[in-house]
């Protein structure tokens, strides 16, 4: 499922932009761009959180079920841990992927033994 902001991505990615000039990336942009990149693991693994803990939920406040409706409108957040973009982010900042794979699968199983008893 494509999102309104893949597609436009997709077909303006190449085009060039006239009159623009870039200017070299300075080492203090580079930390900037790796503190972005840990901000977006971060708010992933937040959200994915939520969406198990709201999973195991009957009842749902009149907020979560919106924060859920928005959430998951474009697909499943819980996806971006099997992509590749997600080994990219991780690689770019010095993160293990499998780790935080491992630590969430480790929280779902301990959400589901709280859930059970």
């Amino acid at each position: 499922m494509a999102t309104a902001t893949a597609e436009f991505l997709d077909r303006y990615i190449d085009v060039e932009i006239t009159g623009r000039e870039t200017d070299v990336i300075e080492q203090h942009d580079v930390e900037s761009c790796r503190q972005m990149y840990l901000s977006i693991v971060e708010l992933a693994v937040n959200d994915y959180r939520f969406l198990q803990r709201m999973s195991g939920q009957e009842r749902k406040s009149r907020y979560d079920r919106k924060k859920l409706r928005q959430m998951t409108e474009d697909g499943d957040p819980r996806e971006f841990f099997a992509s590749p973009w997600f080994e990219e982010v991780c690689n770019y900042v010095g993160v293990q992927p499998q780790l935080i794979r491992e630590r969430l699968e480790g929280e779902n199983e301990e959400l589901a033994r709280e859930l059970v008893a």
